[in-house]
């Protein structure tokens, strides 16, 4: 009995070093599975129902929702300037349109489309916090316009509504490149335009260019602060563009040299960003005084004196960029044309000896009989007046073409060589 005992335990010490001490508390787990259902998934799969969607907290913060233009991107710089002065206020929370994946803003798409998801967007906000403030540039306020117009109201929490070179009564620039493209289009350079446009500028041939060409200014919405501000020196929106009934608007001098360029320099400008800061603040545009009432006249003469020529430049560009489609267009065609494999056609086999046989052409001239048994063709035939037998082979320089003689004339000079007159 001692001895069995003595063996078994030696068997457990040689087993246990070999697989290892976790190996039996393992095995005596083993065994036959409960069958799983197949229609279930796993539970280590989370299905949507299981996760609770985190409800939104409410907030005390002013929204400023932030609307860029044609072409621009959320994470761009556009309002860096101004983002930086609003920061400096604790009573704003600032958003940008288009930076929640939720309401995605395409900026070369359909400005009712875009509307309706600014929509979207401000109502959703408004659910949880006081009080929203819209301030929009360039393309941007044709979409807030187009939001108010199809339903946006005081009534979802917006106090006040900024907008920066804004066309609310439509781009003319736009409108002048609309009637250029179809015309592009007949010559077969339509394409090649709006690839010009949209290295030089934007694609004239895109939803959000179509829109601005044809929007129009409508009445501010009731109970909502509204402010204009463009400068002098903007030459892609005009003062008729951005002109919208019942609006305080300003048109401002540059004063800083990155302002200059006047469309894109409003949101720099340090004088713009004031104005934009003060009717946050107070709730209202700030009143001008008398020097700043001169400045906003002599500015507003000379951007009305700028409207022509506005015009004319862009009726140049336009042209200039047409000329250049036509250019390219054929140019593509060409050396697509070039590129195409060419089929080779053998050159006919020549002979150096031609075996003359006489034409049977009708009706036949007659024919007389010569004392050898040969043939003698009458003086109204074409050939030559020597006697040919029938079947013989002689050489012939009209095998080759000459540039300077005719076959016929080569015929006759080499056959009148030798044979005699009749």
């Amino acid at each position: 009995m001692l001895r069995s005992l003595r063996v078994s335990c030696a068997v457990t010490a040689i087993a246990l070093s070999v697989v290892g001490p976790g190996a039996l508390t393992a095995a005596g787990d083993d065994g036959p599975r409960p069958p799983f259902p197949s229609d279930r998934p796993t539970r280590s799969i989370l299905r949507p129902t299981e996760i609770a969607s985190p409800a939104p907290k409410p907030s005390d913060k002013e929204i400023i929702l932030l609307v860029s233009g044609i072409g621009s991107d959320a994470p761009d710089g556009t309002f860096d300037k101004l983002i930086e002065a609003l920061s400096k206020d604790p009573r704003y929370e600032i958003h940008r349109f288009g930076g929640d994946p939720a309401y995605p803003y395409d900026t070369h798409g359909s400005v009712g489309a875009n509307a309706e998801r600014l929509t979207e967007e401000i109502r959703a906000l408004g659910a949880t916090h006081p009080s929203i403030h819209i301030v929009a540039h360039s393309m941007g306020g044709a979409v807030a316009d187009a939001a108010f117009a199809n339903g946006l109201s005081a009534r979802d929490k917006v106090v006040s509504y900024i907008s920066l070179a804004s066309p609310h009564n439509g781009s003319s620039g736009a409108a002048t490149s609309q009637a250029w493209l179809p015309f592009a289009g007949l010559f077969g350079a339509g394409t090649e335009m709006r690839a010009i446009s949209a290295g030089f500028a934007q694609d004239i041939g895109s939803r959000a260019v179509a829109d601005l060409a044809v929007v129009r200014a409508g009445p501010p919405p009731p109970g909502v602060v509204r402010l204009d501000l463009r400068m002098v020196t903007d030459l892609i929106v005009t003062a008729p563009d951005a002109w919208a009934p019942g609006v305080t608007r300003r048109t401002l001098l540059p004063t800083t040299i990155e302002s200059l360029e006047g469309h894109g320099g409003v949101t720099t400008d340090p004088r713009a960003i004031a104005l934009v800061t003060s009717t946050l603040a107070a709730g209202r545009p700030p009143e001008l005084d008398p020097r700043a009432r001169v400045l906003d006249f002599v500015a507003f003469i000379a951007s009305s004196a700028l409207v022509e020529s506005n015009l004319h430049l862009y009726a140049g560009i336009c042209a200039a960029a047409f000329c250049g489609a036509i250019a390219l267009s054929l140019y593509r065609r060409r050396k697509s044309s070039s590129s195409m494999p060419r089929r080779r056609v053998p050159a006919p086999a020549r002979s150096r000896t031609m075996t003359v046989w006489f034409a049977r052409a009708s009706p036949r001239p007659p024919r007389r009989s010569m004392p050898d048994g040969s043939t003698w063709p009458s003086s109204q035939r074409s050939l030559s007046a020597a006697p040919i037998r029938a079947g013989r082979s002689f050489p012939c320089s009209c095998a080759t073409p000459s540039p300077r003689r005719s076959r016929s004339s080569d015929c006759r000079r080499s056959s009148s060589a030798g044979g005699p007159r009749g």
